[in-house]
């Protein structure tokens, strides 16, 4: 019983850090300058994606710095840029699905638990 109650925080942690993201297509003109992109449209059509450090706007520069996923350092200038494809954490699809997970854990524990019998086999 008393590693139970640790082992659902633990998973509840765990969820809660995972978050439900899905990536948006933001025009240049909202991107905000300390956020973070999976990948930028180039005003050719090209879409340039960058590693799990994402890229970043370089105010003093006017570009947009960061690593692709193939390695190579990666600075293009804003005027070539049409927008960024930024992550997007939905935090009530989030802690929805952490209630759900929690209720099918809690119910299916309840179960178990009310149908041992005394012999200490579990009669479903």
């Amino acid at each position: 019983m008393r590693f139970r109650i640790p082992a659902i925080l633990a998973l509840l942690v765990y969820c809660s850090t995972l978050g439900c993201s899905s990536l948006r297509n933001v025009p240049i003109s909202e991107v905000q300058p300390a956020e973070r992109f999976a990948a930028i449209i180039c005003r050719t059509g090209e879409v340039v994606e960058f590693n799990e450090h994402g890229g970043i706007v370089n105010s003093y520069k006017g570009t947009i710095d960061g690593t692709d996923r193939h390695g190579a350092a990666v600075s293009i200038p804003l005027s070539q840029v049409t927008g960024v494809r930024a992550k997007r954490t939905n935090m009530v699809k989030t802690v929805v699905w952490m209630v759900v997970i929690t209720g099918v854990i809690v119910g299916t524990w309840a179960i178990i638990i009310h149908n041992v019998n005394s012999t200490g086999f579990i009669t479903l």
